[in-house]
């Protein structure tokens, strides 16, 4: 008879694995739960859920549906589910209450299934045994070929050894301190294996076992978490770790984000990533910047005419100077550059004492129809940044009188020149400096990521433990 139920459980428990449902039928209950008539668990505080005319299928599947849920209760004469976070497998313990039922949950992976204070009366017929450990009790009823149920005794080191299980015969409450274990007929080992990795995420897990979690912590610090089932398989992640778009995102990978060159993924790029100097970091609004490796100036020479093509210096002209940028500060969410930024720039000695924005040149020399040559200069180069000039960005002359007189592009949209002058007037971009991903990414020597902080600050974190 027993191993008839055993087997009728089994069937439907592997049933419900494979096709898990959202209600649950009376077969369902049975399957994950073992029910204790007119009995309640000794425990002050439970949860009531819903109103009264509970169905005690819906509060079963209300229990399941919580994997913190052990156990739950069912008054007979209102329907009213009380749930708990605790069972009669540990501390509690159960105990007679009329007019209510009480119901445990039983996971796939327990082997035994306790009940303290709990008994199957009259069915200990496999064996006693006097002044015995648990364990000791425990090994005799896995030694008997028709064993599948003990009761222990604690206070007088009884042990008495059954054939019935909660399938065969009802669970009662007992007052002579006697304690129900039952080898589960639905065991099964459940195990999940190792867990996937998470792209960019520090993985920490303990176990691998049903309800085992891993927990995937991202750069930013966001945590992700996913949980082994009865399926021997781990729930899938439902979202990816966030990129890093600016460097206010970069200060939250770690405390050591200092200023520095990092890679970000600002959202106009699709999940690319782009060099920048984070400036300003041990503020609330680091700023980001673009390291320019090679020459870019900005220039209007203090000169003013002589004669013919020939001219003189003259410093209160126009406020001349030569602008060397080191950096250019840029808008990430934009891919946009600042052309009047001068956090990063200096001026060239003996040029002048004022600066001109990125991509600017100007004179005050000669007007468009002359034939002398200007002398305003300018140049852009983005060699080794992994950006280009973008496609929109012109160059357009402003002020009196003034021309370009030479504008190069290289092939490749990196580097541009131009020669610009006029009565006091020259060239610069018109409108917004866009800038565009080159093929090419720059070098990664010495640039950190929102991954290497992380890792950082948890190794930290666990030296300080």
């Amino acid at each position: 008879m027993v191993a008839i139920a055993n087997v009728l459980m089994l069937g439907t428990l592997y049933s419900f694995l494979a096709n898990p449902v959202q209600c649950f039928t009376p077969s369902d209950v049975q399957s994950h739960f073992v029910k204790i008539r007119n009995t309640i668990l000794v425990l002050s505080t439970k949860a009531m859920w819903g109103d009264e005319n509970v169905a005690p299928e819906d509060c079963a599947a209300k229990c399941w549906s919580d994997k913190r849920c052990l156990s739950f209760e069912i008054t007979k004469n209102k329907g009213r589910c009380f749930l708990s976070k605790e069972n009669a497998a540990t501390f509690r313990e159960v105990r007679r209450a009329k007019g209510r039922d009480y119901y445990q949950r039983v996971k796939p992976n327990e082997k035994l299934i306790i009940f303290k204070k709990g008994s199957i009366q009259g069915f200990d017929n496999l064996g006693h045994y006097k002044n015995v450990s648990l364990k000791k009790c425990k090994q005799n009823c896995r030694k008997h070929p028709e064993c599948n149920s003990f009761e222990y005794k604690e206070e007088t080191k009884l042990c008495d050894l059954s054939n019935v299980t909660h399938l065969t015969n009802e669970i009662k409450s007992n007052r002579w301190g006697w304690d129900i274990y039952i080898f589960n007929p639905g065991y099964r080992k459940i195990d999940c294996g190792t867990p996937k990795d998470l792209a960019r995420a520090l993985k920490v897990y303990s176990s691998t076992t049903y309800e085992s979690e891993v927990t995937y912590i991202c750069p930013m610090g966001e945590k992700l978490t996913s949980t082994c089932e009865m399926n021997n398989e781990w729930t899938s992640v439902e979202s990816t770790c966030k990129e890093p778009v600016s460097c206010k995102d970069i200060k939250m990978c770690g405390r050591d984000a200092t200023d520095g060159e990092y890679w970000i993924y600002p959202s106009p790029l699709s999940h690319k990533r782009l060099k920048v100097y984070c400036h300003d970091m041990e503020t609330d609004k680091p700023k980001e910047f673009i390291t320019l490796p090679h020459e870019n100036f900005a220039f209007a020479p203090a000169l003013k005419p002589s004669y013919l093509c020939m001219t003189r210096f003259d410093e209160e002209i126009s406020k001349p100077g030569k602008t060397i940028f080191k950096k250019v500060r840029i808008y990430p969410e934009e891919m946009v550059l600042d052309r009047f930024d001068f956090t990063f720039t200096e001026l060239e000695k003996g040029k002048g004492k004022h600066k001109r924005g990125f991509g600017a040149a100007e004179d005050c020399l000669y007007g468009k129809s002359s034939y002398c040559k200007s002398k305003g200069e300018m140049k852009v180069d983005l060699t080794h940044t992994g950006l280009i000039i973008g496609d929109s960005v012109k160059w357009v002359t402003y002020g009196d009188d003034s021309r370009i007189s030479d504008l190069t592009y290289s092939e490749n949209k990196k580097v541009v020149t131009a020669t610009c002058g006029g009565k006091c007037g020259g060239c610069k971009p018109e409108g917004k400096f866009t800038v565009q991903l080159s093929s090419d990414e720059p070098s990664s020597s010495g640039v950190k990521t929102c991954e290497f902080l992380r890792q950082k600050h948890c190794s930290k974190s666990a030296q300080a433990q």
